[in-house]
């Protein structure tokens, strides 16, 4: 395990009472069967990152996976801090006046509405690519059944004739071979 990170595992250290005692507990998402009980915060993290690497090293020697670290999602509040020059603040608060919405409902609008746009946007851009990919390898198979197996693309240019008058709709593409 010469790539192990111990510190990219997901280590949760927790205060609890035992025994009317203050201590503190640390767990490891990825091993769920392992906990570390420290007197400190920091002695329970450290014997984790003890633990990660110790079992590690158990796993390697059994010729057993070790479970890789899980993907750190990040949490959202739902809560931004927005800065902005005063004219565009004084701009946008009166928009949101002329629509009869809060600052707030009109800010998240006009994010959703810009969000909502990038993503039409990029499923119509992948749309047409793939629309014009398919039309293009149709063309193409048309070409090459015209001219025989053994043509290239080079042969394109001699073609001309051929795509402008079987493939009006992409004219303009090869307008300038």
């Amino acid at each position: 395990m010469d790539n192990l990170n111990p510190y990219s595992y997901t280590i949760t250290i927790q205060e609890i009472e035992d025994d009317g005692e203050r201590i503190y507990e640390a767990t490891i998402a990825e091993l769920p069967d392992a906990a570390d009980y420290a007197e400190t915060y920091n002695d329970a993290y450290d014997l984790a990152i003890q633990t990660i690497e110790g079992t590690a090293e158990l796993y390697a020697e059994s010729g057993r996976e070790f479970p890789k670290p899980n993907k750190q999602e990040r949490k959202y509040s739902g809560r931004i801090t927005l800065r902005m020059p005063p004219s565009l603040h004084a701009k946008v608060d009166h928009n949101a006046l002329k629509e009869g919405v809060s600052l707030n409902l009109y800010l998240v609008s006009i994010i959703s509405e810009k969000q909502g746009y990038s993503i039409a946007c990029n499923q119509i851009e992948n749309y047409f690519h793939n629309q014009a990919e398919s039309y293009l390898m149709r063309v193409w198979t048309s070409m090459r059944t015209t001219l025989g197996t053994n043509s290239s693309l080079n042969d394109i240019s001699s073609t001309k004739g051929f795509i402008t008058t079987t493939a009006p709709e992409i004219k303009g593409i090869f307008s300038t071979i």
